[in-house]
């Protein structure tokens, strides 16, 4: 792999067509250049080499990767990044053994890029051990790959339904599109929740090869405490981790300073007395910025009702149940907060809507609910066994089928034409 200007050294990471590795620029300047091995590179990635190189020169912060240029390489485009540490947090960890006090060193550097980040209106969306670089002779770290980096709307964003956008492993339940919640910066606290339990424990919340299995951990399970993993930790660590690591974004930490001033506290605590008594956590935690809960309230028996009809289908049971009341009631907020439930149980969650400006669309509720779950299916793993069950359900015809949803060609490939 040749880059013109630049005499490539080593691999630092690679990973589908994305490398990222070590060269000297025609100065001589040590550099880090993350580029794409194909010739022929697709418009949405050069659009997110363009998107990440438009952020990291946004921000300004000694924990955050610092952009030198975006080159042009033939049809694609190479992101020139300052040469920081030889070694991500992931194998730093495998590596080296920390004391307790430099992880907790390190984790106060990790909480101070994220609040630069979110100073900044952005939501980072991948904080991941592999994302952050380290350099073990200072100990220091710095936050990178901002690729799925976004900026957060005054109107709360969710991730598209049926795919999981960040690492599988460290990613906020709110991301995986299965849950009806908004991403907003509590999403990083999750993950980075996830990222500082790997740096205390060695391992990450959930160690599971089916990705199925994971989403499901992810969205409905806690992980063991760190406490029994290594019981020297001091216990407020594990309950701050805990927090961080909460499924309800209400009830993770809502703010960098509460946050940082707890870790402080434990590492004054450490550095002082040799020893952490135990704490109120997020006494000096206040929301960043004013936030309507998302949480669902005074709908309590209408929701057990709900959960009742789904766990009887679940079943075998057939049902239907109808919602009736007036435009902006609440029927929408209150069908939505099945999905964590269902999915939780490895049920599908499918949704579409009647819509007065639509009428000239045939069938376009039902198409919406379909088109996400063949969506949903069709990064799932099982493709072959769902394309065996379709296409012998569907037959001579699947095209007829495929006009309505054409994301059947995800699952069955090329149909057969219309006899």
């Amino acid at each position: 792999m040749q880059v013109a200007g630049f005499q490539l050294s080593s691999v630092i990471h690679a990973a589908g067509d994305t490398v990222v590795a070590h060269a000297l620029a025609a100065d001589g300047r040590p550099v880090v250049l993350k580029l794409l091995d194909t010739d022929t590179p697709a418009p949405e990635q050069l659009a997110r080499w363009r998107h990440e190189f438009a952020l990291l020169r946004e921000l300004d912060s000694p924990h955050i990767i610092r952009a030198e240029a975006l080159v042009p390489a033939g049809r694609s485009l190479v992101l020139v990044l300052e040469d920081f540490g030889r070694c991500n947090l992931a194998q730093a960890i495998e590596r080296h053994r920390f004391t307790l006090g430099e992880r907790l060193q390190l984790a106060l550097q990790l909480v101070d890029a994220l609040s630069a980040v979110h100073a900044a209106g952005l939501v980072h969306g991948d904080v991941a051990p592999k994302n952050v670089l380290v350099d073990l002779s200072q100990l220091r770290l710095k936050l990178c790959d901002f690729g799925l980096a976004s900026r957060l709307e005054p109107e709360l964003r969710r991730s598209p339904d049926g795919f999981a956008h960040g690492t599988l492993a460290y990613v906020a339940p709110e991301q995986t599109g299965r849950t009806s919640l908004a991403v907003d910066q509590r999403a990083d606290f999750y993950s980075l929740g996830a990222t500082l339990y790997e740096l205390f424990a060695g391992r990450p919340p959930f160690v599971l090869d089916d990705p199925l299995a994971l989403l499901h951990a992810q969205l409905a399970l806690a992980p063991q405490p760190l406490g029994e993993l290594d019981p020297s930790l001091p216990g407020p660590l594990a309950a701050l981790v805990a927090k961080l690591l909460a499924k309800d974004p209400d009830a993770r930490y809502q703010s960098s300073h509460g946050l940082r001033h707890d870790l402080l506290h434990l590492l004054t605590a450490l550095r002082e007395h040799g020893r952490v008594a135990d704490f109120v956590l997020a006494r000096e935690d206040r929301p960043e910025r004013f936030r309507v809960s998302q949480r669902l309230v005074g709908r309590e028996r209408l929701l057990a009702h709900l959960l009742q009809t789904a766990e009887r289908s679940a079943q075998g049971e057939s049902a239907l149940l109808l919602l009736s009341g007036p435009s902006g009631i609440g029927k929408t907020a209150l069908v939505n907060a099945l999905q964590a439930p269902l999915v939780g149980q490895r049920g599908y969650f499918l949704r579409g809507k009647c819509d007065q400006y639509r009428r000239q669309r045939p069938y376009a509720a039902l198409s919406d609910a379909f088109r996400e779950l063949l969506r949903q299916l069709a990064v799932e793993g099982r493709r072959a066994f769902w394309q065996e069950r379709l296409s012998h359900a569907l037959g001579e015809h699947a095209a007829a089928v495929a006009e309505l949803l054409p994301e059947l060609g995800l699952l069955c490939g090329e149909l057969p034409p219309l006899p």
